[in-house]
């Protein structure tokens, strides 16, 4: 990668801070109210996309 060239990256519309763990982005910006709404035997038959955490990386517009 070229120097001075930053990577971007986000989670359903917000950029992600490089200091920010997995379980931070998991709990309140990848699903933070999902997870706490599903009754405990309802994961078993939720779809898999609802276990998917996509995470969209881009070149910033910074220099």
């Amino acid at each position: 990668m070229d120097v001075g060239k930053q990577i971007e990256i986000t989670c359903r519309g917000q950029e992600l801070r490089p200091y920010l763990t997995l379980q931070h982005v998991r709990d309140n910006i990848w699903a933070p109210t999902t997870l706490t709404l599903l009754p405990p035997d309802s994961s078993s038959s939720s779809s898999t996309t609802d276990h998917v955490m996509v995470l969209h990386y881009s070149r910033s517009t910074t220099p």
